[in-house]
């Protein structure tokens, strides 16, 4: 059997959720054995997924476009005809595109291309990018549309103006659920935390969306209050930027350091979360958070912001969810929580339970095939 070859299209060769999501899609289809998957990005950033895409076999290609190159029409143009005679030599029969970018350029490309399948694939909220000629032109090319939540489906339905009837794919994420390296003890001492210490955590990329600074204003008045806790957050922090410096600056201007720890990167995310009392997620917009779908599916109690995609996981009727970027209410829950996170037992295994058999990687799999198969 001829094998079809199908392009994942990622912003860039990083550890990022996107990129992660978009080489399980590549394992995925591989494993199956009726598709040849490919995975090109813009351009390669740090690089530190090409090790693993090499560890999985699977050809890649940076294609040396910068973002800056996409700022004026000209250049992406120019850029987009670049891909086209790409693709068309590759002679691929589907495209799935990860990220905004990725799908501009697929909707944009793939009937120049020849390409039969191609996804515009929602998995963010995109409210502050504009709605350009590019993806107006995309759209009379007519692509599949997928969301991997609900709530960015009905975003990318209105965006579009798709009608009442016309499908957006559900796609979950995929979850790989793996063992602890490190135990709890091993972890608290290697943070520098008593087993007797309230440890809230937060996995997230210091990007503005996330608003760490709202959660930092909430420990704030904790530590003034008396309570007595540990925040610690993962995630890249050397990068030096306004967000994150901003962040430091707040710890150090607040006297935090004493409460607050960053972890950087960290590669055995099960066994920091099973360290945790209480993990949070306080962002003001999401497309699918792959950290709160860890969360859960680990056990691990939470509060989260009241956007739409956190909702869908945790539920309307869960008590920890506050409003997005209201400190009060946060600090409220979180002081609660303190006293309270043992008694959320059975709420927990409920969710658990509804996370661990929907966002997996054979479901995943399942959704990408109802598209690429039909």
């Amino acid at each position: 059997m001829v094998k079809k070859k199908v392009l994942i299209l990622l912003p860039v060769f990083d550890l990022g959720g996107a990129e992660k999501q978009g080489l399980y899609a590549a394992k995925e289809l591989k494993d199956h054995g009726k598709y040849e998957p490919v995975i090109w990005a813009f351009n390669k950033s740090s690089g530190n997924l090409i090790p693993l895409i090499d560890a999985e076999g699977i050809p890649h290609k940076n294609l040396n476009i910068e973002f800056s190159d996409l700022n004026s029409t000209k250049s992406r143009f120019f850029s987009y005809l670049r891909v086209i005679r790409l693709l068309r030599k590759e002679r691929f029969y589907g495209m799935l595109p990860f990220t905004y970018h990725a799908n501009l350029l697929t909707i944009f490309c793939f009937r120049f291309a020849g390409i039969k399948k191609a996804l515009w694939f929602q998995i963010a909220m995109e409210y502050h990018i504009g709605f350009g000629r590019f993806e107006k032109i995309g759209l009379m090319f007519k692509p599949v549309y997928a969301s991997n939540s609900y709530t960015a489906g009905t975003y990318i339905k209105t965006r579009h103006g798709l009608k009442a009837d016309e499908k957006v794919h559900f796609i979950p994420n995929p979850l790989e659920v793996k063992q602890e390296i490190k135990s709890i003890i091993e972890w608290r001492k290697e943070l520098g935390f008593s087993d007797k210490d309230f440890v809230f955590g937060m996995v997230a990329n210091f990007y503005q969306e996330k608003d760490h600074l709202t959660l930092l204003k909430s420990v704030k008045t904790l530590k003034e209050k008396g309570a007595n806790f540990k925040l610690i957050l993962v995630g890249d922090n050397t990068r030096e930027d306004n967000y994150i410096l901003s962040l430091k600056s707040f710890i150090l201007d607040n006297e935090l350091y004493d409460i607050v720890k960053f972890a950087g990167v960290v590669n055995d995310i099960p066994g920091l979360l099973k360290s945790l009392d209480c993990a949070l997620l306080t962002s003001t917009t999401e497309g699918s958070p792959n950290a709160l779908i860890e969360y859960v599916a680990y056990g691990i109690p939470v509060i989260v912001s009241n956007i739409g995609p956190n909702i869908e996981i945790v539920g309307k009727e869960y008590p920890y969810i506050f409003k997005a970027t209201d400190t009060g209410l946060l600090t409220e829950k979180m002081e609660e929580m303190i006293s309270k996170s043992g008694e959320l037992s059975s709420l927990l295994k409920t969710n658990q339970d509804r996370v661990l058999s929907t966002f997996n990687q054979e479901e995943n799999l399942k959704a990408f095939l109802e598209i690429l198969d039909n």
